[in-house]
């Protein structure tokens, strides 16, 4: 009889242990890929690949089996449903996604077990109901880092803003827009790259703690030009990433409605990108698209303006001051080397 309850604990726990990994590190996966912030996190859940966490099956057995256990402790309810769970990943090949393992992420899993074996603890006789909680669990947890991450946060970004101020000679480009960033960025860095020493914020990397981080890492010593994505999900994030890396060339490829449920309205889209504008100094450099409305509506109220009146190669209009105005035209006519002397007197 004891070896049949010494089997009966060994498959319950290999159960457990199978679908708890399997669990954690897919809500950490999504949760890590939205920034641990709720506002993405809700617009994920609307989406085809949100549906595979709330449109879930196993809820509706573990949700059964707690319910059962809840009024009669019948037995065997508990492996039938990790049982149920293992098959489901199987025969539905659900794919086994795990985040980048950081310090926070780590901290936050390793929490979520910890609170699943407290409550087997307490509850050891609804172990469908621990399941059930799972997601619950986690989330939670990354609610109550919130204010950790947050002071963490700040201090990245203060050490990254003391640290490129410091390079008084290297030129940021900044750029931003609903979509578009990516391929402008790799463009400008290449055409600058083939006379100057070029850095470029690394692939999706365009968030205020990103931009930190890969600044802390960097360094730009002999370096010219810094070629810096910034992307943002409300109004100030972008303003934020101007604050600590000072850019003196602006590039604004399009405002449209990307992530229009997160922002709200397409004027606080508009004024979420244009903090990257009205960041660009008198003496800096404004390039927007001149075929997008929403990019040219507040173009006059920008600092001490002037409007090119050719545009450059036929790609896009571009909007300096009256002191930026022979140095566009040097572009025009592929002077690097004075380009290069205009440009490094912004």
């Amino acid at each position: 009889m004891s070896n049949d309850i010494a089997i009966y604990g060994f498959i319950i726990t290999c159960l457990w242990l199978a679908t708890a990994i399997f669990d954690y590190l897919g809500y950490a996966y999504f949760w890590q890929l939205k920034e641990y912030r709720l506002d993405r996190f809700k617009d994920f859940l609307k989406s085809n690949q949100g549906e595979e966490i709330w449109k879930d099956p196993r809820f509706l057995w573990r949700g059964i089996g707690a319910f059962i256990l809840l009024i009669s402790p019948i037995p065997y309810i508990a492996i039938t449903v990790l049982l149920l769970d293992v098959l489901f990943l199987l025969l539905k090949h659900r794919k086994f996604r795990r985040p980048v393992f950081t310090i926070k992420i780590t901290l936050i899993i390793f929490f979520s077990f910890l609170a699943e074996i407290l409550l087997f603890k307490f509850f050891p006789l609804n172990l469908a109901f621990i399941l059930f909680l799972r997601f619950f669990t986690i989330s939670l947890l990354v609610f109550l880092f919130y204010i950790p991450s947050r002071l963490a946060k700040s201090f990245f970004i203060w050490r990254a803003t003391a640290k490129i101020s410091k390079y008084k000679k290297l030129l940021v480009v900044g750029i931003t827009g609903s979509y578009g960033k990516s391929s402008v960025k790799e463009f400008a860095s290449h055409f600058l790259a083939t006379d100057f020493k070029v850095i470029k914020t690394p692939k999706n990397i365009n968030s205020e703690i990103g931009i930190a981080k890969f600044i802390l890492k960097t360094d730009f010593s002999g370096i010219d030009f810094f070629v810096c994505e910034m992307g943002a999900y409300r109004r100030g994030e972008i303003q934020t990433i101007c604050d600590m890396v000072k850019p003196k060339v602006g590039i604004l490829t399009t405002i449209a409605e990307q992530h229009l449920a997160l922002f709200g309205s397409m004027q606080n889209i508009q004024s979420a990108k244009y903090e990257l504008l009205r960041s660009i100094p008198k003496s800096g450099l404004v390039l927007t698209n001149a075929d997008n409305p929403y990019c040219m509506e507040y173009i006059k109220d920008l600092k001490d303006w002037r409007c090119i009146p050719e545009k450059i190669h036929n790609y896009t209009h571009c909007f300096s001051n009256h002191t930026r105005t022979d140095s566009v035209h040097h572009v025009e006519q592929n002077n690097k080397k004075n380009n290069h002397r205009n440009l490094k007197q912004i």
